[in-house]
């Protein structure tokens, strides 16, 4: 895409000095000879790390006589939340985020649950405890939205933004 230096617009291939110039120019002609009929090829906008761009582009001419090509950027948005993190990224993350220690994290692949969880397990009605250890003794996958989870969420007084940190953290460890 060229842009007419003068106006900093978009050429759209009208005429220049009455002189109709094929739409190729771009690719045919150096950047001298563009910018002696008032067109430059415009240098790339790169997006800052976190952000999106907004709205279209505009040009700026820069201090050496180029044209710029600028957007508007705004915070990109968290990424979604996965539904399912695995074992190990699930207790990674949880290490991570200073829910459970690194050691426990590493135990719980192959050895003893994690103090937190134990300590969740004892508060729970002694039916539903066998079947907790289980849960995550045996699992592979560990679902974001599980009633486990959310009730480890409310018995740690955890908010949802907390959980969804968790989950995007563990994901982002790979597969």
């Amino acid at each position: 895409m060229l842009v007419r230096i003068s106006t900093l617009l978009p050429w759209r291939g009208e005429p220049i000095d009455d002189v109709l110039h094929p739409s190729i120019i771009e690719q045919l002609w150096s950047a001298e000879e563009l910018a002696a009929v008032d067109l430059a090829i415009p240098l790339p906008f790169e997006v800052p790390p976190g952000q999106v761009t907004v709205g279209g582009p505009r040009y700026l001419e820069t201090d050496d006589g180029q044209v710029q090509t600028v957007y508007d950027t705004e915070d990109a948005p968290p990424p979604p939340v996965p539904e399912d993190l695995s074992r190990w990224q699930f207790f990674a993350a949880a290490a991570l985020a200073g829910v459970i220690s690194q050691q426990e994290a590493e135990d719980a692949i192959t050895g003893p649950l994690p103090g937190p969880f134990v300590a969740f397990i004892d508060t729970l009605p002694e039916a539903e405890r066998f079947g907790a250890r289980m849960l995550l003794k045996g699992n592979q996958i560990f679902h974001r939205h599980h009633p486990f989870v959310e009730a480890f969420l409310t018995a740690n007084q955890m908010t949802d933004e907390q959980a969804d940190a968790i989950w995007r953290a563990g994901a982002a460890l790979g597969a």
